[in-house]
């Protein structure tokens, strides 16, 4: 993790690995810069999110909020690739991604020593959903939870992990399922592609699209299960299955994917019914949703759960820039807004990694006074 003080700023982020594009600013800030990185055998840090506090006073929380999503920073995110990105200004949603951020450093702050996802003493209780309703968010047009990988699972295979309850919403999917996967699969009980198949079995229209590099190689033991027709109840529910290949121009004339471009579809999002979404980080994987057991073979991850008309629609636009099609966009009447997702990538894309870079010292992350622990969630 790196901790650093701009425009009177804190500024903290987590690196996986060496931290090597961190260089430049370990030079810059020599004296009041810290990296806090991780290396184990197995599992990897693979979150993206920022969380950020720029009240001046405790009466104005629309200055605190998070911004998480499937875009690394990197060239290739930025320019090639389909990611998505949200906004959501919420005190709690910054309290609950602060306080992971926290795990994740250390406390005191040695380099080492923080709770990443190969260590056991890493907490996992307050990772689980709200027993009500959820934070609120958008003067209460919208709620929303986040769980984080690891995850418990104490009973196999529907613990308290980010797939069960994946698997549960879609599952209860009553009128459409739209997914854009980076990557589906190494469920051993195929949970997640059996979600699917329970909402298209229930009558929900789905659209699904993923990447043609991992159709034909992580991937192709899910979607085998997803386009075999005996896998339905009826005809009927094998029918309201929709496969799509992606468009690998943003915004131009259709140029469809053939493989050659790897992860040419890297959001990792699904919208149900219209009004929630499912985001974040993982890949739809065991080793980024679930916890199997004592393994260690995990990644740090984030899944934010979101119930907002508006987003879900924006996530559909995403969709049907995707593939090409205005299809999906029937399936919400919601009306277009502009609102507060990001779609990556976007007209003048190079100037999204100079702008993210800004965004990282502008919007900064306030240190927890004192640092206090993760139970202040």
């Amino acid at each position: 993790m790196t901790m650093d003080t701009v425009n009177s700023a804190n500024f903290a982020t987590i690196t996986n690995a060496n931290g090597n594009t961190l260089n430049n600013l370990l030079t810059l800030y020599s004296s009041n810069f810290s990296l806090e990185t991780v290396n184990s055998s197995s599992g990897i840090h693979h979150n993206k999110f920022f969380a950020w506090d720029r009240r001046t006073s405790t009466s104005d929380p629309t200055e605190t909020g998070i911004f998480t999503g499937s875009a690394n920073f990197t060239a290739g995110a930025h320019t090639f690739q389909w990611n998505s990105a949200v906004e959501i200004k919420s005190v709690q949603l910054f309290n609950r991604y602060a306080s992971e951020a926290a795990q994740l450093h250390g406390s005191p702050a040695v380099n080492g020593d923080g709770l990443w996802h190969n260590n056991p003493l890493k907490a996992k209780t307050f990772d689980l959903p709200p027993s009500g309703p959820g934070i609120s968010f958008d003067s209460g047009n919208g709620t929303a939870w986040v769980m984080f990988s690891p995850s418990d699972d104490n009973t196999t295979p529907n613990g308290d992990n980010p797939a069960s309850f994946i698997a549960n919403a879609i599952s209860n999917a009553t009128s459409s399922v739209v997914l854009a996967l980076n990557k589906l699969g190494d469920f051993s009980s195929a949970l997640l592609p059996n979600a699917i198949i329970s909402a298209a079995n229930n009558g929900a229209e789905v659209h699904i699209v993923m990447p043609q590099s991992d159709i034909t190689s992580f991937s192709a033991a899910a979607w085998a299960i997803l386009n075999n027709p005996a896998n339905y109840s009826s005809p009927a529910a094998f029918a309201n299955m929709n496969f799509y290949v992606a468009d690998e121009v943003a915004g131009g004339p259709l140029n469809p994917d053939t493989g050659s471009v790897t992860d040419l579809v890297h959001t990792k999002y699904c919208v149900i019914d219209g009004f929630t979404t499912i985001t974040g980080s993982a890949n739809w994987t065991a080793q980024a949703t679930r916890n199997t057991v004592a393994s260690t073979n995990q990644n740090d991850e984030n899944m934010l759960f979101i119930n907002h008309s508006q987003i879900a629609y924006q996530h559909l636009r995403i969709f049907a820039d995707i593939v090409n099609t205005q299809a999906v966009l029937s399936l919400s009447d919601v009306q277009f807004a502009d609102y507060i997702i990001s779609r990556i990538p976007e007209p003048h894309h190079l100037a999204m990694i100079v702008m993210s870079l800004v965004f990282i010292f502008v919007f900064a992350i306030k240190r927890f006074k004192n640092r206090q622990p993760v139970t202040r969630i």
